[in-house]
């Protein structure tokens, strides 16, 4: 009988089927040439492609996929435990997020036209003497989130959702920032 662990064979139909953008990652990287593309500029079957030849990878979502309403898929990505009410409270407790080690990265709606900077820093002596980067930065366009069930590469647990999954909601449910 075969144990094997397969997240990216098991979950990928599924993440697709909700309109959203699956791809197979080692650790946290996609090594899919273009994988920032949709899937509409992909082959046919891309998806059972990458399912034969990477069944066991972990499952990135690309970041700025976009939804029916013209918005975007956003995450905010908090690396630290200590900061990651705020985001919560930034984003108004948003429906759902995952969580890999530490902190988390909480799911949002953008649109196409907001800009804004990629590091969020928070200037406090307390912050800068316990930290060496930024305590959180946006996840939007051309950028990548390993959801569950993938396993972290440091911890080798795998991550798991904060709220409600990501393809189990109406994307609506998101917040939708930048209004």
């Amino acid at each position: 009988m075969n144990n094997a662990i397969t997240p990216f064979k098991d979950n990928a139909p599924i993440i697709f089927k909700a309109g959203l953008e699956p791809r197979p990652v080692k650790d946290k990287a996609c090594y899919i040439k273009g994988w920032q593309r949709p899937l509409t500029e992909f082959p046919p079957n891309q998806i059972d492609q990458w399912i034969e030849k990477f069944p066991a990878h972990g499952i990135g979502l690309v970041m700025g996929s976009a939804f029916p309403d013209g918005t975007l898929l956003g995450g905010l990505d908090i690396d630290h435990d200590d900061y990651k009410d705020l985001g919560v409270a930034l984003l108004n407790n948003p429906i759902s997020g995952r969580v890999g080690s530490k902190g988390a990265v909480l799911f949002f709606r953008y649109k196409p036209t907001l800009k804004l900077s990629k590091k969020i820093k928070v200037i406090s002596k307390e912050y800068a003497s316990k930290y060496d980067k930024p305590v959180a930065e946006w996840l939007m366009a051309g950028s990548l989130c390993v959801i569950p069930p993938s396993i972290h590469r440091d911890t080798k647990q795998p991550y798991h959702w904060l709220g409600k999954p990501l393809h189990e909601i109406n994307f609506e449910q998101l917040p939708l920032i930048g209004e």
